[in-house]
């Protein structure tokens, strides 16, 4: 019910922003990709991705939003008893984000951000953070781009094998884009969200390859890591027994480019 609830609040604050985006300037990307991968059991696994970013600037204001999300099924290689195995889910994951700039002077901004992921079978059933704080462009121009923030904020979070829970936090994000030629762009984007509870991080790094003015090749490769991701219930799971702390991810995206 409490996940139910959330859905239709997320559901309700879409609703009321459909208007703000008809009628803004919008701008953004878009990428949707897959990968195959076969274990050394012989069971294989894919995995398909998609990721919409979009922004619009309006005076001294910027307003971004966006969402992801990753599918992942795995099948058993077949067997005389089991010739047709079905497929299984073994991991999915969807996330929002919005995030309001305030430019107070050239280059340092304000900003206000609201984050939600849901996750169905990592150690984190969902987490939602909001925060707030400074914002800086160190570099801006056609080669090199490099804005930094940092904040404080409120998540609520619930462990898979234990109750809701919240924790004030502090936050921080580094986003870097060098263009290396014509149509070559590299591009980095580190982000932290600390609090006493747990510590998440998520740093995501991208090859672009423009093939036209609009479409893109993208190799990505995200790293995802909780300092205390929760111990699994016993008796199912040994004591002591954690989650991973980490989830890697590596995707061949195509890239397409609004403006």
């Amino acid at each position: 019910m409490l996940l139910k609830g959330k859905a239709s609040s997320l559901l309700g604050m879409s609703m009321l922003m459909l208007p703000l985006v008809a009628s803004a300037d919008w701008s953004g990307k878009g990428e949707a990709g897959a990968a195959l991968a076969t274990a050394n059991s012989g069971a294989t696994n894919k995995t398909f991705t998609a990721k919409l970013d979009v922004a619009d600037e309006i005076d001294k204001w910027k307003h971004a939003f966006g969402g992801s999300t990753v599918y992942t099924s795995s099948k058993a290689e077949a067997t005389v008893d089991e010739p047709n195995p079905q497929n299984e889910t073994s991991a999915k994951r969807w996330e929002l984000h919005e995030q309001s700039n305030y430019n107070f002077v050239p280059q340092t901004f304000w900003f206000g951000a609201v984050r939600y992921e849901n996750d169905d079978l990592g150690s984190f059933e969902y987490q939602a953070a909001v925060s707030t704080g400074i914002g800086h462009t160190f570099y801006d121009n056609e080669r090199t781009k490099l804005v930094g923030q940092v904040g404080v904020g409120y998540k609520r979070f619930k462990n898979r094998d234990a109750d809701t829970d919240g924790d004030a936090i502090a936050t921080g994000s580094l986003e870097y884009r060098q263009q290396l030629t014509a149509n070559t762009m590299l591009l980095n984007k580190l982000a932290v969200e600390a609090g006493s509870s747990n510590t998440f991080i998520q740093n995501d790094l991208s090859l672009q390859v423009k093939m036209t003015d609009v479409l893109a090749l993208a190799l990505g490769y995200q790293l995802r890591y909780n300092t205390k991701p929760g111990v699994r219930v016993a008796p199912s799971y040994p004591v002591g027994d954690e989650y991973a702390h980490s989830d890697r991810l590596l995707t061949a995206n195509l890239v397409y480019e609004f403006k």
